[in-house]
């Protein structure tokens, strides 16, 4: 493609491969329900994305951005094992839910102390999600990589629940977590045997 003509365009090698972990800002929206957790690991394939700068004005207008990553490396997967001291500490801060409850300042502070990836290390926006929408939500991983008819991705599941009139029901109601090995377990309450494990939540639920 002309895009990786190095000599000329200067794009070779430059793209955001593999799995990375993203953590999430705050435990109210909906994908950080949908997924059950505060950090993740999705697989990446992109080379543009958006700019830390613009991401505070961004979310004063409602599109809020409610989970970063952060990189120091091009090209290989990222994990605890390879981060610096830095970078630590950003995604600490990042998933300190307690330290700072008001996501505005948070996400400020946070585009404010990220880099360039040589200097500091660069701060990578990963989820968002539109404020007051019943389901607007991005993100800047691929989902259908590590998703399956029978174990949806949490992005995709949500969109099939928020179809059907579901997406409250499951997100407040239902207890909803991974289990080991990226499966889903769906608790639904019952009145007389306690907690029942469901495998077909949207089958059982429609």
């Amino acid at each position: 493609m002309p895009e990786h003509n190095v000599e000329h365009v200067g794009m070779g090698g430059t793209m955001r491969l593999g799995r990375r972990t993203s953590v999430f800002l705050t435990e109210h929206c909906r994908l950080r329900r949908l997924y059950g957790r505060d950090e993740i690991e999705e697989r990446h394939r992109h080379r543009y994305e958006v700019n830390p700068r613009l991401v505070p004005d961004l979310s004063k207008k409602g599109l809020l951005f409610v989970g970063m990553g952060v990189d120091e490396t091009t090209g290989t997967a990222f994990t605890k094992q390879c981060r610096t001291q830095s970078s630590a500490a950003l995604m600490k801060m990042a998933g300190d839910h307690a330290a700072n409850e008001d996501l505005l300042s948070k996400i400020t502070d946070l585009c404010h102390r990220g880099g360039d990836g040589v200097t500091r290390p660069a701060l990578r926006m990963e989820m968002c999600e539109m404020k007051d929408h019943p389901y607007f939500v991005g993100a800047q991983f691929h989902p259908e990589y590590l998703s399956h008819p029978l174990q949806p991705s949490p992005p995709f599941l949500g969109l099939l629940l928020a179809a059907t009139g579901q997406l409250e029901i499951v997100t407040d109601a239902l207890f909803l977590s991974y289990s080991f090995g990226n499966e889903f377990s769906y608790w639904l309450p019952d009145k007389d045997e306690g907690l029942s494990w469901l495998s077909t939540p949207l089958t059982v639920l429609d």
